[in-house]
């Protein structure tokens, strides 16, 4: 099962639970057992609905605190790496890394730096999701290699070329 999906089911059980127990109180009624309510959702986990009812949260509503750039600062960290390898002056990982610190402490947080391979990681993660993505917009066949490669080659292999200090 899709972990969008799981949410979306915890999500249903947890708005249901709260029925049962707004329900229970103007009744008067014993508030019933989790295990027995959770018996019409037997998707979710009852150690996992413990645990938002609590206040815990998702892996990915943690995961997305963790993240060091928002989706349009990434995305503006991508144009700048792009527009510099097309006018000739290609962008090292080092050099990406320190531009997204920037962008980081700009924001008022005071990391002092981030991962080693973070760029890598950064660079492989979006040349696959977002290049491929405007090449579709352009209106170019996604499943001919060449064209991928052109797609990509703006972003990637001025990296892959300057990628040593």
């Amino acid at each position: 099962m899709k972990s969008r999906t799981r949410e979306e089911l915890l999500s249903k059980a947890m708005e249901s639970w709260k029925k049962t127990l707004a329900d229970a109180a103007s009744r008067k009624t014993a508030i019933p057992k989790i295990s027995s309510f959770l018996r019409n959702y037997p998707d979710v986990k009852e150690t996992t609905f413990r645990c938002h009812l609590c206040g815990g949260r998702s892996r990915n509503a943690y995961a997305a605190t963790c993240q060091l750039l928002t989706v349009p600062q990434a995305n503006i960290l991508i144009k700048f790496i792009i527009e510099m390898g097309e006018k000739g002056f290609p962008l090292t990982y080092k050099k990406i890394s320190e531009y997204a610190l920037a962008i980081i402490r700009a924001n008022g947080r005071k990391d002092k730096s981030i991962g080693i391979h973070w760029a890598q990681r950064f660079v492989q993660c979006y040349a696959t999701q977002n290049r491929c993505k405007d090449m579709h917009t352009l209106g170019q066949d996604s499943h001919k290699g060449p064209e991928l490669h052109k797609c990509l080659s703006p972003f990637h292999s001025p990296l892959q070329n300057h990628a040593k200090v």
